[in-house]
């Protein structure tokens, strides 16, 4: 079980018990600014049915990508951010944001106007195993660092590897390379997902 899950079920546990009015789950924001790394998968089909609680998907380009996975997702569009920001302030369920990455930059804006790296308990950052994607998640982690967020916040999900064929910091060279000269970026070896199934140990 993943320290994520671990959390929300803490959060039960305890309300159970003390029959305290509801702890706030966890805030998930799935980022990358760049497309096809995965995120939607990532958000939908591992965090969301772990989690449960509410799945945001902000891509003003993709309308359908809210959809694909069941339609459990809230469609959001750009210009409807602060009522997205107003239900997950509200809310005390666990919440997950999936970013477009066409809508990144609009949404990077927001959240620097509005203090909103504050609201995110974790930001997990999907590459997958080209050099560009490699690359933007990094730039991804260093923008939002520079919002305010923590390192210990992020989660680095290592999409499409090829687990047994290659080392996978062979595979993620880019990343681990960067891990080499920072050694405070959040990289995990062992989260990564394979084409196979799914392993997401933290």
């Amino acid at each position: 079980m993943s320290e994520v899950q671990q959390q929300t079920q803490a959060v039960k546990v305890a309300n159970a018990r003390t029959g305290a009015p509801a702890v706030a789950g966890p805030k998930v924001l799935v980022i990358c600014q760049v497309g096809m790394t995965g995120k939607t998968t990532v958000a939908a089909n591992v965090l969301h049915p772990r989690l449960g609680g509410l799945l945001f998907s902000v891509d003003s380009v993709n309308q359908d990508a809210a959809q694909q996975y069941g339609g459990a997702a809230q469609a959001v569009h750009t210009d409807d951010l602060f009522e997205m920001r107003q239900e997950m302030v509200r809310t005390k369920a666990a919440v997950v944001v999936d970013l477009g990455a066409s809508d990144f930059s609009v949404f990077v804006d927001e959240m620097a106007a509005n203090n909103m790296a504050r609201l995110f308990d974790y930001c997990v950052i999907v590459s997958d195993t080209t050099r560009r994607a490699q690359e933007e998640a990094i730039s991804t982690y260093e923008t939002l660092r520079k919002l305010g967020m923590p390192a210990t916040c992020f989660r680095i999900v290592l999409n499409k590897g090829k687990g047994g064929s290659r080392e996978i910091a062979e595979q993620y060279r880019v990343l681990f390379a960067y891990k080499s000269m920072q050694p405070d970026f959040p990289l995990n070896e062992k989260c990564y997902i394979p084409s196979s199934h799914v392993s997401f140990a933290h």
